[in-house]
């Protein structure tokens, strides 16, 4: 019975945590038509061009921030 309340208790806090990650979840405004790729290198395959205005939502960024990990049209991508 112990381990079942911890169980929901556990449950309860993933929900949460999950949930305030959406709705703290960062978007970026593209300024430039940019190409959005499959790794965060110049020479990776494009996965879809995003124009200039869209907003997308952020996923991360790199260690060094010069590449942005987002998600568009179905894809995800720097």
């Amino acid at each position: 019975m112990k381990l079942r309340r911890v169980l929901q208790a556990v449950l309860i806090v993933v929900a949460l945590v999950a949930t305030a990650s959406a709705a703290f979840a960062a978007s970026v405004e593209i300024k430039v038509r940019t190409m959005l790729r499959e790794k965060p290198t110049s020479t990776a395959r494009i996965v879809d061009r995003l124009p200039a205005g869209k907003k997308v939502p952020m996923l991360g960024q790199t260690d060094d921030g010069n590449w942005v990990h987002v998600r568009a049209g179905g894809h995800d991508g720097l």
